[in-house]
């Protein structure tokens, strides 16, 4: 009997958490067809100190392709081929990617230095400037169909590292199912508590 009160109020915490956050209860996932990255590689004679393309401060040297989901550290020797030196690069990329539902993808693109990565054009992530690697993220909601992406990077000197993953399936749905579990788990343990008061009060009285 003194354990309701406790095993109520843990009920009742869990049942806030779940109205709080939402559980994975009504999403639904579909998977990202995603084609390789066809990359433009640049000789860089001065820092963009805006998102601009690299063809403004530097002339195209070579062109390579990349997996969808990559990550590299530049002071691989293996890169240098495509641009003859560690420093003072950079690259445009371009693919596009196959959504068949519309819903919900999260994108991230960590680099060092500058980095910025365009949806259809239009910039979602801006990582651009002199800095040390950086990741960063964003959750974009797109329309099933083709889309482009589209990354610019540079490398002035030092470290020279680029990144870039996103979800493999998009996410659709909405979670008020798991808010109304949420809402059910907290009228339990509110339930359990009162009972448990109740109960507590008819022993003292009858006691008495």
């Amino acid at each position: 009997m003194r354990k309701m009160p406790l095993v109520g109020i843990i009920v009742l915490v869990i049942g806030i958490v779940v109205l709080m956050v939402g559980l994975p209860i009504g999403y639904s996932e579909a998977p990202i067809e995603m084609e390789t990255w066809e990359i433009t590689w640049f000789r860089v004679f001065s820092v963009p100190t805006e998102i601009s393309p690299l063809s403004n401060v530097g002339i195209p040297v070579n062109e390579s392709i990349l997996p969808a989901s990559f990550d590299f550290i530049m002071s691989d020797p293996d890169f240098a081929i495509y641009t003859g030196s560690q420093d003072e690069i950079g690259l445009m990329a371009k693919t596009k990617i196959h959504v068949p539902n519309s819903g919900r993808i999260r994108f991230e693109l960590g680099s060092d230095d500058g980095s910025a990565l365009f949806i259809d054009e239009e910039l979602a992530i801006d990582n651009w400037g002199l800095h040390g690697y950086e990741p960063r993220s964003k959750t974009v909601d797109l329309e099933s169909g083709v889309h482009t992406l589209e990354i610019w990077w540079f490398e002035w000197h030092g470290a020279a590292v680029l990144s870039f993953k996103m979800d493999e399936k998009v996410t659709f749905g909405e979670s008020w199912y798991g808010r109304i579990i949420g809402g059910v788990i907290i009228i339990v343990g509110l339930t359990m508590i009162i009972t448990s008061r109740l109960r507590k009060g008819k022993v003292r009285k009858h006691l008495h």
